[in-house]
């Protein structure tokens, strides 16, 4: 359980970055792709979409990331 708390932190806490970092913003700007983490062997995991100056999260496996 305690796996996919921490990844929607990872998501918060990227954001917050962003917020705080206008250089680290622009750089999440540069680039749009999908990130996917999960647990080997498990259908436990998040999926990033980073793009736009933010990164949104989802629950779940993506079926097409681009990492």
């Amino acid at each position: 359980m305690r796996f996919p708390i921490i990844l929607l932190g990872v998501s918060t806490a990227l954001n917050v970055t962003a917020r705080q970092y206008p250089a680290f913003r622009e750089r999440l700007r540069e680039k749009t792709f999908i990130a996917q983490v999960k647990a080997k062997g498990t259908s436990i995991g998040r999926h990033f979409m980073f793009g736009d100056g933010r990164v949104r999260s989802k629950a779940g496996v993506h079926k097409n990331p681009d990492i």
